[in-house]
């Protein structure tokens, strides 16, 4: 397996909360203003599903799955699984890739 990497996220300036990178305003309190945050990339598997007709971008990929993993620290990610066959929910997971923004979950085995 790769070394594991680390997540990029956000945080909140004004009430701390961590986010995708995704948000240009704050779930939380609204704020606007943002610090990069690297989080670890080891977490819990906590849903996945199998894309089987996938948006015009993704379609050369299909079948692809996609998660969502628990971090530490009570962070929640999306990401892509890169491979179902040992899966299910509880399974711990590390990032073992970037695609741009978005991890490539591993299981842990």
């Amino acid at each position: 397996m790769n070394a594991p990497v680390s997540i990029a996220m956000q945080k909140c300036r004004h009430c701390g909360a961590v986010d995708a990178l995704t948000r240009t305003v704050c779930s939380t309190c609204l704020g606007a203003a943002f610090d990069p945050l690297d989080v670890e990339g080891s977490g819990t598997l906590v849903s996945w599903t199998t894309i089987r007709r996938a948006p015009t971008q993704f379609r050369d990929e299909v079948p692809y799955d996609v998660c969502v993993v628990d971090l530490p620290g009570g962070h929640r990610v999306t990401g892509r699984l890169a491979e179902s066959d040992r899966v299910g929910v509880g399974v711990p997971v590390v990032a073992t890739a970037l695609r741009g923004d978005t991890p490539i979950f591993s299981i842990v085995p």
